[in-house]
């Protein structure tokens, strides 16, 4: 089964009629990647500490770079509950969102939101990661949610709408 998730995520596009379930750290790592691999415009994330196992490597971030690179109309929006972990021990996404500050923001979750437990990762509003306990690996992947992205959407909006800035994530001018 797993040579045929691994299999499945080498090949699937987005817009493809492809639905996974995933169950490791690793799964969700190369999910991600090849997910906004594949990204046109847009990527939202919602994460409590945006976990290293999954956003903190080279292949995550070199795709998080090519899409915020490709145009002016790229757009990657990060809420995270916490910033601590992240500013304390590093974080190359982090480092990524200070150089490019123009297409990438992180903002934290907003106190009507503290208590979100999931786990989301969405590409051009049409596929996406779920993780239903953001502390636990087990995933639902889908190419083609354009449908269910719609309502998925609205709420990130709502949560992006109320999230505040923390300096400690923006660039430090010397």
């Amino acid at each position: 089964m797993n040579d045929e998730i691994d299999n499945l995520l080498g090949v699937s596009q987005i817009g493809e009629s492809v639905a996974l379930k995933l169950d490791s750290a690793e799964k969700n790592r190369i999910a991600s990647i090849a997910l906004v691999t594949q990204a046109h415009h847009s990527l939202d994330i919602v994460s409590r500490d945006l976990d290293h196992k999954i956003y903190d490597n080279e292949e995550f971030t070199a795709a998080v770079k090519q899409l915020a690179t490709s145009g002016p109309k790229a757009k990657i929006r990060i809420l995270i509950q916490d910033s601590e972990n992240v500013i304390k021990h590093g974080h190359r996404l982090v480092e990524l969102a200070r150089r490019l500050t123009s297409f990438i923001d992180i903002r934290i979750q907003g106190k009507r939101f503290k208590e979100f437990n999931e786990a989301w990762l969405i590409v051009d509003s049409t596929a996406w990661i779920r993780r239903p306990f953001a502390d636990k690996y087990n995933a639902d992947v889908d190419f083609s949610a354009a449908r269910q992205l719609r309502e998925t959407g609205k709420a990130f909006t709502a949560m992006w709408d109320e999230a505040d800035l923390d300096p400690n994530l923006r660039r430090l001018s010397l």
